[in-house]
Order: structure tokens, then sequence, then C-alpha cells
């Protein structure tokens, strides 16, 4: 049976209108971990932007990077820990933190969910190898709840960075690398 034109364009009109209102679908569940999401790095507002950044070798000056960050806290009523580490590894003398601070909760008046981390001078000289090739890693890692504020690095080399009981860290990662070729800020 063939529908009279009218018919046809309406059909037509129905038809286009449903490909525009999608069926609802059930959302997949996710079984919840227990662990309480630590502060997200609004990674728009990282400085330098580029993760992995290229130093001059040979700079008449020490070259300065001021790196620092906004973290996403959708807790509003606790504190937020960071720890900057340089050249993070775990030897014997463990991963000891160069600076670490907090951010204090924001007022009550005036919640907000951004909260800046204060910047670090990164002195990309100062007292380190920066011969053609060197690489050195500064890593920012924040938690609204580290293990401990003291750890014992002869027990546990890695205790600075790890979480108390079910809370987590999240860590972002800038890679200097020295060459002839690199930048002298």
């Amino acid at each position: 049976m063939i529908l009279p034109r009218p018919a046809r364009l309406a059909a037509l009109a129905a038809a286009a209108a449903l490909v525009g209102c999608p069926i609802p679908q059930p959302l997949p569940g996710y079984p919840a971990t227990g662990l309480i999401t630590p502060p997200r790095f609004l990674v728009s507002s990282v400085l330098p932007p580029d993760p992995v950044v290229e130093v001059g070798s040979a700079c008449a000056a020490d070259p300065i990077f001021h790196l620092s960050a906004t973290l996403v806290d959708e807790n509003t009523t606790e504190a937020i820990a960071y720890r900057w580490f340089l050249d993070c590894t775990a030897t014997a003398n463990g991963c000891i933190p160069v600076l670490t601070s907090q951010i204090p909760p924001p007022l009550a008046n005036a919640p907000t969910v951004l909260r800046d981390v204060d910047p670090y001078a990164f002195d990309a000289y100062g007292g380190l190898g920066h011969a053609d090739g060197a690489v050195h890693v500064v890593e920012l890692v924040v938690s609204n709840g580290f293990l401990t504020n003291t750890p014992d690095t002869t027990v546990d080399p890695l205790a600075w960075r790890k979480p108390a009981l079910n809370y987590e860290t999240q860590l972002y990662r800038w890679v200097f690398h020295y060459s002839a070729a690199g930048a002298c800020p």
C-alpha cells in the first residue's frame, strides 16, 4: 500500500524526530571502591603546559621554571596536602619531597571547588647535572589524605607518596631534558 504524499511526509517527519530523540539507555553500574577521590589536576591550568621541557644546557644564567597547577576538589570541607619531588627514585635513602605544604579548605561563605597550589620555582641548574642529554623529573603529588606527615623512608623508600587507608593520590610530572638546542628562559 502506497501512502498519499502528505501521509508519507508526516511519516518521514516522525522518523526524523525519533532520530533526534534517542530512547534512554541504562547506564553501566560501577561498584563503589570505598576510596575517597583525590583532588584532580585542572590540566588546562598546569604551567608549564608541556610535560616535557627542553632546557638549554649552557645558559648564561640559571634557568628558573615556575611550576604551578590548579586542583579541582569537590570536597570543600578538608585541606589538600601537596608534595613536590625532584628525581624521585626508590633508592635506599628514600624519595623525600623538596617541599611539602597544604591548601586549607575554602571559606564557608565562599566555597569553591578550584584551589591553587603555590608555585614551585625549579632552578634547572641548581647543583644538578645539566650536560647535554641530562634529564631531571619534578613531580607534584596531591591528596586529601596522605599516610603520614613524617614517614620513615628507611623502612619504605616511597612512604612520602602513599595515601592513607581509603584515600588516593594524584600525580603530575614534568620532565626536564637538557640540550644545546633547549631554551634559556
